[in-house]
């Protein structure tokens, strides 16, 4: 029975990820996309925020607080991985600019590629081992392909990609419960024990430390700012989950500690959400 949750869990991450990527692709336009990297400070802004700022500040707490072996190599991972589907739905929750949240977040899935196998081979312990041209082969086969095909559909039938994709998106969080949910069944007493440690104390403060970072990386409309700290304090469990499970399979408890993270990480983003959706809503009925 383990061994069939183990591979059906492995099975549900893998589509979460191919599925979340595609459906990003089938939501950017070239029109938004292209008026997204014309603001090029705000974008290099993020991606230096996201992908060099957030990895390192994970990288110095786990190293200053009592957070070794397997949480400490999870942690790293969600740190590593920037962006999630999460910031996306975080982000239409608190009334942001839409456009900015599909657009920066198609450009973080894309910086995963290339910045993971990277960061796994100069962060993680010196007593893992995961082969970088391993780890760039499973992102390119599973989050850049969907994504150009994605975008690539999205250009050819865009009404088509429009009706597609928010079907593709419910599938994807459907797939994506699932997963938490069998590895809570597998992994529920370190889980717990997780969520009730040094771990946890690390995961909060890299949120608090990265909320703040996002909402300086752009300029001051509202709308942006509400998306860059949303996207930027939501992490890639779901690509962490990936790797996790591909290259830590004999180690359960990392796999456990990023299903911890996940956890604690929606609970704050969707908080931070509904707090800004009520505070448009005041400011929208004022006028």
């Amino acid at each position: 029975m383990p061994e069939l949750l183990g591979v059906a869990f492995e099975l549900l991450v893998a589509i979460t990820v191919l599925v979340t990527a595609l459906t990003i692709g089938l939501d950017t336009t070239a029109a938004e996309f292209g008026s997204v990297v014309r603001g090029r400070r705000a974008v290099i802004t993020m991606l230096g925020v996201n992908g060099v700022v957030v990895p390192v500040a994970a990288f110095a707490l786990v190293n200053a607080l009592p957070v070794r072996g397997a949480d400490e190599t999870g942690v790293l991972l969600c740190a590593m991985c920037a962006s999630g589907p999460l910031g996306l739905k975080a982000s239409q929750i608190a009334r942001g600019d839409l456009a900015w949240a599909i657009s920066i977040t198609t450009i973080l899935t894309v910086l995963n590629v290339g910045l993971l196998p990277l960061w796994t081979s100069l962060l993680l312990p010196a007593s893992v081992t995961i082969r970088p041209i391993d780890l760039l082969g499973a992102m390119v086969a599973i989050i850049l392909l969907p994504l150009v095909a994605g975008i690539w559909y999205r250009r050819r039938s865009p009404e088509h990609a429009r009706d597609v994709a928010p079907k593709l998106e419910a599938l994807s969080s459907v797939t994506l419960a699932l997963a938490v949910a069998v590895g809570l069944v597998l992994h529920h007493g370190h889980v717990w024990s997780v969520a009730t440690s040094w771990t946890a104390v690390v995961v909060v403060t890299l949120i608090a430390l990265a909320g703040p970072a996002g909402y300086l990386a752009v300029g001051p409309p509202p709308r942006l700012r509400r998306v860059s700290t949303l996207v930027t304090i939501n992490r890639g469990t779901g690509i962490a989950l990936l790797v996790a499970s591909r290259s830590f399979a004999d180690q359960a408890h990392v796999l456990s500690t990023v299903i911890a993270f996940g956890i604690l990480q929606t609970i704050i983003v969707l908080a931070a959400a509904l707090v800004w959706r009520r505070r448009s809503m005041t400011e929208a009925t004022a006028r």
